[in-house]
């Protein structure tokens, strides 16, 4: 993309961000929508941080796990601990 591309690409994009900011700010019709909106969006919102927080369990989960899978096999085997690496 050259440059002229990339100006005019970045005007369109403008132009329709502040169209769409006038409407949803400037008429009773946007601000029905965003009244409408919002508490979906705050759903939105909480499922993303539950979802951050399932993923974090997990991983502390898996990090944990692969902690005491790599004490259980150096103590059989007679691996040293500096050899283990944990994929987490």
């Amino acid at each position: 993309m050259n440059e002229r591309s990339a100006v005019l690409f970045g005007a369109v994009i403008g132009a329709a961000a502040g169209g769409l900011a006038g409407y949803l700010f400037l008429t009773e019709r946007g601000r029905a929508l965003r009244g409408d909106l919002e508490p979906a969006l705050n759903d939105v919102l909480r499922n993303i941080w539950a979802l951050r927080d399932t993923v974090e369990r997990a991983r502390s989960a898996a990090s944990e796990g692969w902690r005491a899978i790599s004490e259980a096999a150096g103590e059989g085997a007679g691996w040293s601990r500096a050899e283990q690496r944990a994929p987490f």
